[in-house]
């Protein structure tokens, strides 16, 4: 299957709710990336109940893998806009607070193996959302594991939707640069073991956009790597499984 571009990214940039799967959020300090939500879960954990949780990478949520201690002690608000703070200077636009960030899974650096790129936020109270994709709307219709040759769709607030494939041989252990800390310095890397390697359009924003099966319209993945016609995606049981969390 090609990739194609069926819709605008533009229209998945949005200053307003409701939020969605593909929509574009960020960290709310000026010099953080950029990102896309990848669905909404429940917590399993006794201090997730009451909650609605979005999830994303962690590099989205908790400004690119910089000063997560400050969000473990609360010296650093971690406030999450809808659209992240780049676009909304580029487009000159305000954005709207949506979520606060709640758990992520540490990545950690050095050669140290990491299973996912990945963090959940709290939706503030009151704040509209919906659980079918931005743009065409896509039921998510529960989750299921990646297979070798599944036909995709990857939702991005970078590059719109994208339809591509998963290689053959998709299980690979990969390597990933992250933007440096503090900024101006050599990028980090951080390992990553059984990540799925894919073919289809990606762009920087894409992280966290949901990566559905074409076909079923069940979640196999988020994306959090990779650019031109190559990406990577964590699969999303393990996602799931790391953060405590389900649809």
């Amino acid at each position: 299957m090609p990739a194609v571009q069926s819709f605008r990214a533009q229209s998945l940039i949005q200053p307003h709710p409701p939020a969605a799967p593909g929509c574009n959020i960020g960290f709310h300090l000026h010099d953080a990336g950029t990102g896309s939500i990848c669905c909404f879960v429940r917590g399993l954990l006794p201090e997730d109940e009451g909650h609605t949780l979005l999830l994303s990478c962690e590099h989205v949520l908790c400004n690119n893998l910089r000063d997560r201690h400050a969000l473990l002690d609360g010296s650093l608000r971690g406030t999450i806009e809808m659209p992240g703070p780049y676009h909304q200077a580029r487009l000159k636009i305000d954005g709207t607070e949506i979520a606060t960030v709640h758990r992520f899974g540490n990545v950690l650096f050095g050669g140290q193996p990491n299973r996912v790129d990945a963090a959940v936020a709290r939706l503030e109270p009151g704040t509209q959302f919906s659980a079918t994709t931005a743009g065409y709307s896509f039921p998510i219709v529960g989750t299921s594991a990646p297979a070798a040759g599944m036909e995709i769709m990857k939702i991005g607030s970078s590059s719109g939707l994208q339809f591509g494939r998963i290689h053959d041989d998709f299980l690979v252990n990969a390597t990933v640069d992250y933007v440096a800390a503090p900024t101006g310095g050599p990028p980090r890397s951080a390992y990553f073991t059984d990540v799925v390697r894919y073919r289809c359009r990606c762009d920087d924003g894409d992280s966290g956009a949901p990566v559905l099966n074409a076909h079923t319209f069940e979640l196999v993945g988020m994306h959090f790597a990779g650019r031109g016609d190559e990406g990577l995606f964590c699969p999303i049981e393990t996602v799931f499984a790391e953060l405590a969390i389900t649809l």
